[in-house]
């Protein structure tokens, strides 16, 4: 029989799992319907900012609800393994920044016209309120993306499937960034953009498993995000 693979060294517990599977799926595909539906009948419907800030704060909220006693394991891991954590978010975030640029360089050469639709969306938003975006994008939105893709689907996976773990986890995270545009995009563009995540997904990944807190992928995530929104002012 083959020997059932090791958990993480922090990982949620059974309880905690059940709920983030609940919530991940009425975040997912209750909670942005129920969001447009309340614009629609406010006297002075909400703009995309203000739906998309409520839409990362009402999940920032049930994050800390469900995960706070993983997020405090988590930390107090970290703290024990300061070296682990710091190594993890500086390799991880170096591998990163050099996929992403060779990416982009095949992107530049072979498919010159280009455009993520998901990036173009996010950078009209930050024009229109900077602050707002910031605080969704750089702190609200790590601490979710991580606690449901890493922590929870990738998390869970692992002790079954190292490769499942990390190719699932991946997949689906590349999945939630272009579903809004499923139809908007044509079907080699749509590939283009889904391809593009996928590098983070697997690198965010082995950091959550080489530092062993949720903490590392989770600020290796806010920085990559504070820098693009810097990057499109």
């Amino acid at each position: 029989m083959a020997k059932k693979a090791k958990k993480l060294a922090v990982h949620l517990t059974d309880k905690e799992q059940i709920w983030a599977i609940v919530y991940l799926l009425a975040s997912y595909f209750l909670l942005p319907g129920l969001l447009q539906l309340l614009s629609s009948v406010l006297p002075v419907p909400l703009g995309s900012v203000w739906i998309n800030f409520l839409y990362f704060t009402i999940n920032f909220i049930m994050i800390l609800w469900i995960f706070h006693g993983f997020f405090k394991r988590s930390l107090v891991y970290a703290g024990r393994n300061v070296g682990d954590f710091l190594l993890a978010v500086v390799l991880g975030s170096a591998v990163y920044w050099l996929c992403n640029w060779g990416y982009s360089e095949l992107l530049r050469r072979f498919f010159p016209g280009f455009l993520n639709l998901n990036d173009s969306s996010i950078s009209v938003m930050v024009s229109q309120n900077f602050v707002i975006m910031f605080l969704g994008t750089v702190l609200f939105v790590p601490i979710t993306e991580e606690a449901f893709h890493r922590a929870l689907i990738f998390g869970s996976l692992y002790p079954k499937s190292h490769a499942m773990a990390y190719v699932l986890s991946a997949v689906i995270f590349a999945s939630i960034h272009i579903v809004g545009f499923v139809g908007v995009y044509g079907p080699l563009n749509l590939a283009l953009a889904f391809l593009q995540y996928i590098p983070a997904g697997l690198i965010l990944a082995w950091v959550y498993r080489k530092s062993g807190s949720i903490f590392a992928p989770i600020l290796m995530h806010a920085v990559i995000n504070a820098v693009g929104m810097f990057a499109s002012r």
